[in-house]
């Protein structure tokens, strides 16, 4: 049903409907007066009021239907009921519907436009009655005159003064109480013609009114009906109309078939009375034995008949003389005749006719006392008299009335049946259905858990499968969605975390390189001015050199913590004896240690054979002594021990009694650029990389490292575990250094850096080693000075304009032996990754070393290198 405002096509739609079923299945109720215009064409009309009414609630169930439906349906109702309105109501003088009637009709018209039709017009058709009806009421009561009002006339005035104050009150009030108020009192008017009009037999004014009292008080109940389109209205609706209409329709027909038999058998019954008559009438004026004044009345004739009935009205009619012969009632005897126009044009016909017709002329009309009756004239042959046999309708049709009203009760009761079967049905299906849209609601709104239950095996439980398996899955999706926000949250966490580390890391790195920078700058500027004591340059030098290691430390943490970051970090594996590599890390800090006052404790009993790179085992052991220290007072203690552990390892045990680590700390210990004092204000520097390049030092080499610690200024324990390993003891890497500067005299070595500093550097360490050294600043002039002069071996930078160092060593190996082709190379270069040292290699230099380097390191580089390639001279091989 379409939402909008109570309209009056419903209204209408209804009473045509009960119009139209009362004129269909009893038309013989419509016998009074009133429907004297009418009455012949009952039938046709209720057919007409059926059509356009069902039409128009078909359309009312179904708006989205045709407009033609629509307009066909209004159109049918609109004929039926303007000829109604202008045969019963004008024609007759009836005041009531002479003005309800065409209201009626000009609101269904215009709710033929959809916009009227959303507006709904009902209230405006009740108002314009309800004015209408009062002030006729009060100010011309005649025209609520006659037979139909005669028992309302008495409250004739206060029934009038309730419906003028009932269309007043609609026309100016917009207040929901008040209106409902408004119509309910039009309700009651409605009601109280409808009772005085049942009292008068008109039932389609009781079918008028009776529709529109109840109709009132839903239009003031429901001002704004709400949009039917759920499931079950539109089954329920399809059942009933597919129920009712078909009942309708087949209800007409038997009705109309059941009243034409019964008809025809009561036609007969008094075309035989008048026939009977006639013939009796015949004989008797034959025998010529008695006079119609003697003997057996022709009542008495008439009860010895084939079809006796005292309902019958007997009249003998002389049509010659036009007088009345015989009445069975006795009434006006051998006066005029007195009968009703359409009689007596019947009387007249048959009584004229030269020939005497043997069947009796059958009519259904009015009497002269206005009353439907059913008459059969007949002819006595041989003379002019007519027999009148009549037969009141209501009386004569009165089984067929009671017939046709247990028809309408059982159609009734049907229809009620099939509604009250019908929401059953609509009920019983659609309730999964609501079951499973509940549930999708709740679905929608957050409840993950909602499922229903299935049962049966019909297409509601597969669709009921359906829904549980998708909230099933939808659920899953918000578990996994809301597992991936968790996830999301600490990976941003984590990230600005990092954020914050990196930030503070580069703060970090940017203070620790500039604070030796700062001491190696401002020292050198003040030798430069050459006023200093030789006492003091000698401490200026040594700070220098102090600053510029701290700087090579700290570049070389940040190469190795890269090079883990990325998995290129390389371990030359062998047999290492953990004393060793234990005692060459005391050896390094050792002389730390002792400027601070710290009692240095080692307990290394060897041999404690394990399996990894010599050099990298003394970093880790290095690094954790080196941070014991930084972190104990003056006169603390370090204390490092090796032990045997369990499971086939050896532990390494560094403990100090310094500062100590926090509990909230003690997790974050291992992590890169994490220090438990990043302030401006920290006691000590660094940039937190020395323990997480510990942890994968370990860990690369199968190992595990944690950390212990009581609190603050409690000390720290870190245990190192690594996994043992049999056989010889392999040299570490990293041992004794030797201190001497070997003698490079009599080599010939060209230096290529397009850096004059850096150049002029290497030149003056292997120069003070005795070699004899060239610098070329680019990859041509290099060319040039090997052709020319032939050292014995290259060094080269890597990073240099134009042609870089990679590319200069292709050119040279692309030379001729005699040339130079094959010279000895070392590659010195700021490149310090693995992939670097890779790339050096393949070019076609024999060594990678990297910058800063140790003037000792680097001409014991050159001298191995020569050594092993034969370039060494005899006096310098002597000399070494």
């Amino acid at each position: 049903m379409s939402h909008g405002r109570f309209q009056i096509t419903w209204a209408a739609a209804l009473f045509g409907l009960t119009v139209g079923v009362l004129m269909t299945y009893v038309p013989y109720e419509f016998q009074a007066p009133v429907f004297r215009r009418i009455y012949p064409h009952i039938r046709l009309m209720g057919g007409t009021f059926l059509i356009g009414s069902v039409l128009l609630g078909v359309n009312a169930l179904y708006p989205s239907w045709p407009r033609p439906v629509d307009w066909l349906g209004r159109l049918s109702f609109l004929a039926a009921l303007s000829t109604y309105w202008w045969s019963a109501s004008i024609m007759q003088g009836v005041t009531s519907g002479a003005v309800i009637y065409p209201v009626m009709m000009l609101g269904v018209l215009l709710e033929g436009s959809r916009s009227l039709r959303k507006r709904g017009l009902f209230a405006a058709f009740v108002t314009v009655v309800g004015l209408a009806f009062g002030a006729l009421m009060l100010f011309s009561s005649r025209s609520f005159g006659g037979a139909l009002y005669a028992a309302v006339r008495p409250i004739l005035a206060p029934l009038g003064g309730m419906f003028l104050v009932a269309g007043v009150g609609l026309t100016m009030s917009r207040t929901l109480a008040i209106r409902r108020a408004l119509f309910a009192v039009l309700a009651g008017g409605f009601a109280i013609i409808a009772l005085t009009l049942a009292y008068a037999n008109s039932w389609s004014g009781v079918a008028l009114y009776a529709v529109l009292a109840p109709s009132c008080v839903a239009a003031g109940w429901l001002p704004e009906l709400p949009r039917l389109t759920s499931v079950r209205w539109r089954l329920l609706r399809g059942m009933v109309v597919a129920g009712v209409l078909p009942l309708l329709a087949l209800g007409a027909f038997a009705s109309t078939a059941a009243h034409d038999a019964l008809e025809r058998e009561v036609w007969a019954h008094v075309r035989m009375a008048a026939d009977d008559e006639a013939e009796w009438l015949r004989e008797q004026l034959e025998d010529e034995q008695r006079t119609i004044h003697e003997g057996n009345s022709p009542r008495e004739r008439l009860m010895r008949s084939r079809a006796p009935s005292s309902s019958y009205r007997v009249l003998v009619i002389d049509a010659g003389a036009g007088k009345l012969m015989q009445d069975t009632r006795a009434v006006g005897v051998g006066g005029p005749v007195l009968l009703s126009p359409e009689l007596s044009a019947a009387v007249e016909q048959v009584g004229r006719a030269e020939r005497v017709v043997l069947e009796s002329v059958m009519i259904e009309a009015f009497d002269a006392e206005d009353k439907r009756v059913l008459a059969a004239v007949a002819r006595v042959p041989g003379v002019r008299w007519v027999v009148v046999v009549t037969a009141d309708v209501g009386e004569t049709y009165a089984p067929i009335t009671r017939l046709s009203a247990a028809v309408v009760l059982f159609l009734v009761l049907v229809v009620t049946l099939v509604l009250i079967l019908s929401g059953f049905v609509a009920r019983s299906v659609t309730r999964p259905l609501y079951r499973l849209r509940t549930a999708a609601l709740e679905l929608a709104g957050g409840d993950l858990d909602r499922r229903v239950s299935v049962s049966g095996p019909d297409e509601i439980a597969d669709l009921n499968r359906a829904f549980n398996d998708m909230a099933e899955r939808i659920a899953q999706a918000q578990r996994d969605l809301s597992e991936l926000k968790d996830a999301i949250a600490t990976r941003l966490a984590d990230a600005q975390e990092a954020n914050r580390l990196k930030d503070e890391f580069l703060s970090v790195v940017s203070h620790e390189l500039r604070t030796p920078l700062n001491a190696i700058l401002g020292w050198a500027r003040i030798l430069r001015t050459g006023a200093m004591p030789d006492a003091s340059r000698a401490k200026a030098l040594e700070t220098i050199e102090r600053n510029a290691s701290l700087q090579a430390k700290l570049v070389e943490d940040l190469l190795d913590a890269s090079r883990i970051v990325s998995g290129k970090l390389q371990l030359e594996l062998g047999q290492v004896d953990l004393a060793r590599v234990i005692q060459a890390a005391v050896d390094s800090v050792a002389l730390a240690a002792q400027a601070k006052g710290i009692a240095l404790e080692v307990d290394a009993p060897g041999p404690a054979l394990v399996r990894g790179d010599a050099g990298r085992l003394q970093q880790v052991v290095w690094n954790l002594l080196a941070n014991a220290i930084k972190f104990t007072p003056r006169e603390g203690q370090v204390t490092v021990r090796l032990e045997s552990g369990e499971a086939d390892t050896f532990r390494v045990i560094v403990s100090d009694s310094g500062q100590g680590i926090e509990e909230d700390f003690l997790p974050h210990v291992f992590e890169r650029f994490r220090q438990a004092d990043a302030t401006v204000t920290r006691k000590h520097g660094g940039l937190g990389l020395g323990l997480a390049i510990v942890r994968q030092l370990v860990e690369a080499h199968g190992g595990t490292v944690q950390a212990e610690s009581a609190g603050g200024g409690q000390g720290a324990t870190f245990t190192v575990e690594l996994p043992r390993a049999g056989g010889r003891v392999e040299r570490p890497s990293l041992v004794d250094p030797v201190e001497e500067m070997p003698s490079l005299a009599g080599m010939r070595v060209l230096v290529v850096d397009d850096e004059v500093d850096a150049a002029e550097l290497v030149q003056s360490v292997l120069a003070t080693a005795g070699a004899q050294v060239r610098v070329a600043h680019s990859a041509e002039g290099a060319l040039e000075v090997l052709s020319a002069w032939k050292p014995d071996l290259l060094i080269s930078d890597i990073g240099m304009p134009d042609v870089d160092g990679y590319t200069l060593m292709r050119q040279v190996r692309a030379m001729s032996r005699e040339a130079g082709g094959a010279v000895p190379a070392i590659a010195l270069t700021a490149f310090a990754q693995e992939e670097d040292r890779v790339r050096a290699l393949s070019a076609g230099y024999q060594l990678h070393v990297t910058k800063p380097v140790d003037p000792r390191a680097l001409a014991v580089a050159v001298s191995n290198l020569s050594r092993s390639s034969g370039a060494l001279p005899q006096a310098a091989a002597g000399a070494r």
